[in-house]
């Protein structure tokens, strides 16, 4: 499983509605818990109609770990082909580690 973090730039109208904005980001007390945040990715499969609600509170954790990756996290597709990690390349095709290095 490969992840990667987006940086994206918060604007705001003025100083203050950004202060809010940090200090509510960094209040404990409202902050979500592990639990919390499963619950609701869970029922957001349920809504989408992903999995019934049976099915959503009995799956294991790791068939509901794929279902969430599956659902909220879905790899893009190439239009044609299959996909490929183009990082991985050179360790199956050594000559193409000068085409890549700059990409990975």
């Amino acid at each position: 499983l490969r992840l990667s973090i987006v940086y994206r730039a918060m604007c705001f109208r003025d100083e203050a509605e950004g202060e809010e904005f940090w200090a509510q980001l960094h209040d404990e007390e409202s902050a979500f818990t592990v639990e919390e945040i499963i619950a609701r990715l869970r029922d957001g499969l349920v809504t989408r109609g992903v999995l019934s609600r049976v099915r959503a509170v009995t799956m294991s954790p790791l068939d509901l770990a794929t279902a969430i990756v599956d659902n909220y996290l879905p790899y893009p597709m190439p239009a044609r082909g299959f996909p490929l990690n183009y990082c991985a390349l050179p360790r199956l095709f050594p000559w193409t580690a000068p085409l890549v290095w700059l990409l990975c």
